[in-house]
């Protein structure tokens, strides 16, 4: 499956659950998406999403620049993958 399906499925599924998937276009080797959703009192979590196909790897941009950013970073190759990121986030925060 190409990346851009895999991405479009992440979004609706996340949406699903309460979840917006936000694309990023900043800097080289910036995730595909911020992932941002309300806690159970009201505030703001976010998370970041790389999304790749079954055999794709990160660039060195891309490894660099995950380093740099102040949450986390999944990387995530099927809608179930990035469920199962919003479920850590959720109860890492809980």
């Amino acid at each position: 499956m190409i990346e851009s399906r895999i991405e479009s499925r992440v979004c609706k599924a996340l949406w699903a659950k309460g979840a917006i998937a936000h694309k990023l276009t900043g800097q080289v080797g910036d995730p595909d998406r911020i992932v941002v959703w309300l806690d159970s009192q009201g505030l703001a979590r976010v998370f970041y999403l790389e999304l790749k196909t079954k055999t794709g790897r990160l660039s060195k941009a891309q490894v660099f620049r995950h380093k740099q950013l102040l949450a986390n970073t999944y990387i995530v190759r099927s809608v179930e993958e990035s469920l199962i990121a919003l479920e850590n986030e959720k109860n890492a925060n809980a």
